[in-house]
């Protein structure tokens, strides 16, 4: 497994073997930049091994409308690096704003949006192929 990462608004580790954590910091402000940073990390982390991504987004991180116009997973639709994706948005606005993104943006594998990160790993171990 790789070694964690940590940037100024995001951690990202393998909770699992076949399941990584991206998580926000509250500090986190979601501009095309840092996106574009989290993706770079993540599709390392996936290149080197296809897995389930769970992404924890906390309350004090605000919606940024000017970014919800971008399938950020495009990249996907050549590459299948992630087998599912959870996202656990933990602020009302957000959750909201997330379900319609990703009702905007269809992606190429299996996604749902969680208000309790239990559940949402649950929902990811589910998804997992049998080795």
């Amino acid at each position: 497994m790789q070694d964690p990462v940590d940037t100024e608004t995001c951690t990202f580790h393998y909770s699992e073997p076949r399941i990584l954590e991206q998580r926000f910091l509250p500090c986190a402000r979601f501009t095309a930049e840092v996106l574009s940073e989290a993706q770079a990390i993540r599709d390392r982390f996936c290149e080197a091994r296809p897995s389930a991504v769970l992404v924890v987004i906390p309350a004090a991180v605000p919606v940024m409308a000017s970014v919800t116009n971008t399938d950020h997973f495009v990249q996907e639709r050549t590459k299948s690096t992630i087998i599912a994706l959870a996202v656990v948005a933990e602020g009302d606005m957000m959750h909201s704003v997330s379900m319609f993104y990703f009702k905007w943006f269809p992606q190429p594998f299996p996604v749902r949006v969680f208000g309790d990160e239990n559940e949402a790993l649950d929902w990811l171990r589910q998804r997992l192929p049998s080795l």
